[in-house]
């Protein structure tokens, strides 16, 4: 335990170093007393490192919503709500809204609800402590539709299907359904071994699969998403529609994309030179290349680092046969494939 006092101070910045053997979690916690009375407050938990600094905050309320039936109820059915809180103080009041109107809570937190028509009821919980301070949390009430017994159906455009982007480009589409709860349109990329993997590093570098670009909770028919070339590496790309309606049933599509563009202004691309030799009267060198945008993708340095002399990537959207990790289909009209050269907009389309 480490203890600090501070008698007087204008700004009520408490500064610490972390020393040797002193790295970890550690709970903040600040005294206040006037002599008389002593105040409490408990902050965050902040990790000591190496350059680390950690502000106090007041712990914030927490509000949980629990509904029986928790999975989706019947129209005319009730639904028992039951508003949860805590906090370092007692808490002082609850208050729920559904759908913008103000439920009444018993003493216990809890109010009945009617589930109305198919569709949705949000449920909105706020808790206030007795020192002020206030937690909200959303929550939803799905109802399903009895007379709804199909899938959601979903489409990519002719514009979007199979298409080669050079350019900012809209992604257009179509989900329609009658009790539709939610949409995703995701994307993932063909690697060299031909399976799918994270583009764009909007996660970590060794995730694989899918990542979502658009969401939405209601039907559509047009433009589902605008592509913007110049933050996505050359490459070939899969396209992924799922909609899932209230009841569980889900409708999915896919599509192969690919992107072709020059201009490319959210890119880094930093060359490094560790070598440079003569062979045969011509000059050689050794060099390094990390590009921004494949940086979630393993080359000969790390990810993002490749070799750009020896590093040879080519995609395409045929399938593999697993167990021997070989394509076995031949590339023909409309099949999308890229090369990556040593020049880094290396693009490859067959028939041209």
């Amino acid at each position: 335990m480490i203890s600090f006092t501070l008698t007087y101070a204008n700004t009520g910045e408490v500064l610490w170093i972390p020393g040797p053997g002193q790295a970890g979690d550690y709970l903040v916690r600040v005294t206040v007393s006037d002599g008389e009375s002593t105040t409490d407050v408990q902050g965050s938990t902040n990790t000591a490192g190496a350059g680390s600094a950690g502000a106090v905050e007041a712990q914030l309320v927490s509000v949980n919503i629990e509904t029986t039936p928790s999975f989706p109820a019947l129209p005319g059915q009730d639904v028992l709500v039951h508003v949860l809180a805590s906090s370092f103080g007692n808490i002082a009041s609850l208050a729920l809204t559904v759908d913008g109107q103000a439920v009444t809570l018993d003493a216990a937190g809890r109010a009945v609800v009617r589930a109305t028509q198919p569709g949705k009821l949000t449920l909105v919980a706020t808790a206030t402590d007795i020192d002020g301070f206030t937690g909200e949390v959303t929550h939803e009430i799905k109802i399903r539709d009895l007379s709804d017994s199909a899938a959601p159906e979903v489409a990519f455009a002719t514009q979007t299907l199979f298409t080669v982007l050079d350019r900012p480009t809209d992604l257009f589409g179509s989900v329609a359904d009658s009790n539709l709860d939610y949409w995703t349109l995701e994307i993932a990329r063909h690697d060299a071994q031909g399976s799918a993997s994270v583009a764009g590093d909007r996660t970590s570098g060794a995730t694989r699969g899918y990542i979502k670009l658009a969401r939405g909770e209601g039907p559509i028919e047009g433009s589902l998403y605008r592509m913007d070339t110049n933050a996505w590496a050359n490459g070939v790309y899969k396209l992924r529609l799922t909609a899932v309606d209230i009841a569980g049933r889900l409708g999915q599509t896919s599509t192969t994309i690919q992107v072709a563009s020059s201009q490319k202004e959210a890119r880094y691309l930093r060359t490094e030179i560790d070598a440079t030799t003569t062979l045969g009267g011509h000059s050689f060198e050794l060099t390094r290349q990390y590009d921004s945008l494949v940086r979630n993708l393993p080359g000969t340095f790390g990810y993002g680092w490749r070799m750009p002399i020896s590093d040879f990537q080519l995609e395409t959207d045929l399938p593999i046969q697993n167990d021997v990790q070989r394509r076995t289909n031949t590339a023909g009209a409309g099949s999308a494939g890229a090369v990556n050269l040593p020049s880094p907009s290396g693009v490859y389309r067959p028939g041209t």
